[in-house]
């Protein structure tokens, strides 16, 4: 009788263990390509790196019109626990002398990626390069500059917020000054 219980619980665990080893099967060889994408998708990411816009000089050398290179300062909130709000807060604000609030209030407003500081100078972007906090990046953000002012605007045009050529040289050669775009990949 006790022999019977025993390889009724044998049989059991015997059948369970084929069932997950054919369930481990269909997922591991058979859905391989499908459970493959799924996980790329998730874990990479490709970031489009723009390319600097050309340098605009007449023909004495003197520069009518160049890309002054700023960045901007994102997080992605998905990546940050609530310490790591407070820590990215707290480092913001030493850094650009706002309340940390501002920047806590900022983050759980927003979903996603959320922008925390626009055209940040190459000075203050030293002191950002030491943190670092999985989530928080920084990212180029572009800003045309016509040392002149509007003198001779009509002639040079003007780009828009994407850096592309609107009017005058600017649109004429915009095939010249535009750059190649880069790419990065990030897992």
């Amino acid at each position: 009788m006790n022999n019977s219980r025993v390889l009724l619980i044998l049989f059991i665990v015997l059948v369970c263990f084929v069932l997950l080893g054919l369930k481990l099967f269909s997922i591991q060889i058979n859905n391989h390509e499908y459970y493959t994408s799924i996980a790329n998708r998730q874990q990479n990411k490709t970031h489009k790196l723009r390319a600097e816009r050309g340098t605009i000089k007449d023909r004495h050398g003197a520069v009518l019109s160049y890309t002054k290179s700023d960045v901007s300062v994102f997080v992605d909130k998905r990546m940050l626990n609530r310490r790591e709000i407070d820590s990215v807060s707290n480092f913001l604000s030493t850094v650009f002398d706002k309340n940390p609030e501002y920047y806590s209030d900022k983050i759980n407003s927003g979903r996603n990626n959320i922008l925390l500081e626009k055209k940040v100078s190459k000075e203050d972007l030293h002191n950002l390069e030491s943190f670092f906090v999985d989530g928080f990046f920084i990212q180029e953000d572009f800003t045309r500059i016509y040392p002149y002012g509007s003198l001779g605007s009509h002639v040079l045009g003007y780009v828009d917020d994407k850096c592309d050529g609107i009017y005058g040289i600017e649109k004429q050669y915009d095939e010249i000054l535009t750059g190649t775009d880069g790419y990065k990949h990030i897992e």
